[in-house]
């Protein structure tokens, strides 16, 4: 383990030489869950957020090589939702990504480096810092923040939607490969699969361009000076802002006050949460949340939770 780690910091710092010039004079470990996320302090006191992800042990050189290539797709992708988001909306509330690395020639995965923001996370913040009042104002935020976001669209002739068809087909798709990962643990049946993508691409959805983050939760937002910092796009997608609220919804544990959130989104959109896609939305991630407690090792006191709704949404579904 000690020889992996003094590897990664010799060939991280021929990185750091590579693109910026510097060396790098102290690095401290982020949580980050499974990806790999340093604060580097470089030698002239420039701050960056270097971050990576882990790839298993003795691998294949050509199964590296092809990993590197996704994620330096998925990095792009995030650098490309910052870069929209933060013009679209004249100020900066997403990083600024200095540079996206897949090469495999300076350090073994791909990467992405970008520039740290300053501030506290925004999960402390509510944990320790905020009243009641404070934390009114500060979902009230994050919704009218969310909404801005999703205000913005995608151009129609971009390489990230200008070939995928409908946004219906594509979300179909999409569920269709979360509910496949859950035929094994016979929570769902092929055919139910089938009946379910095929009411999805029978609907249509008000808005299909919209930028949207996807992992809105106070662990991916800074908090400073009354001002907050989003971060962790790499799920960005461009569809309907109906599946951006379906997400937060899912994070039911996060939102004190989700009335709030949805009041400070509606202060600046109006979004129609009964609408049908809206369900299929939530199964999406409900679809997803199962996966990883039932297949990957995540169980823990809510996995039947999760699983008695979704066999409730299901249903309800099938019946229609």
């Amino acid at each position: 383990m000690q020889k992996s780690i003094e590897r990664k910091c010799r060939t991280m710092n021929k990185a750091i030489k590579h693109h910026f010039g510097k060396r790098i004079k102290k690095r401290i470990k982020l949580p980050n869950g499974w990806k790999e996320t340093w604060l580097l302090i470089l030698s002239d006191g420039q701050k960056i957020v270097f971050r990576t992800h882990a790839i298993r042990p003795n691998i294949e050189k050509t199964v590296i090589l092809s990993n590197n290539k996704i994620m330096a797709d998925i990095y792009n992708r995030e650098k490309f939702f910052y870069e929209s988001v933060n013009a679209s909306l004249g100020t900066p509330i997403c990083p600024r990504v200095l540079v996206v690395d897949g090469t495999g020639e300076y350090y073994e995965n791909a990467f992405q480096i970008s520039e740290f923001i300053e501030g506290k996370s925004l999960s402390e913040c509510l944990k320790n810092d905020f009243d009641e009042q404070a934390k009114q104002d500060i979902y009230f935020k994050i919704g009218a923040l969310t909404a801005r976001i999703n205000q913005v669209e995608i151009d129609p002739g971009h390489e990230y939607v200008a070939g995928r068809g409908s946004w219906e087909a594509h979300f179909a798709d999409k569920l269709r490969g979360k509910l496949d990962m859950l035929v094994t643990n016979a929570f769902i049946t092929a055919q139910e699969i089938e009946q379910i993508c095929n009411n999805v691409r029978n609907m249509q959805a008000t808005h299909t361009r919209s930028f949207m983050h996807l992992d809105i939760r106070p662990h991916n937002m800074i908090y400073r000076n009354g001002d907050l910092f989003l971060f962790d796009a790499e799920e960005c997608e461009f569809g309907d802002p109906l599946y951006e609220l379906a997400c937060i919804d899912m994070e039911w544990n996060y939102w004190e006050m989700h009335d709030e959130l949805l009041k400070g989104y509606q202060s600046v959109a109006s979004i129609d949460l009964r609408s049908g896609l809206y369900l299929y939305y939530k199964l999406e991630r409900l679809a997803m949340v199962l996966d990883m407690h039932f297949n990957r090792g995540c169980m823990n006191s809510f996995s039947q939770f999760y699983l008695n709704m979704f066999q409730e949404m299901k249903e309800s579904m099938l019946s229609h």
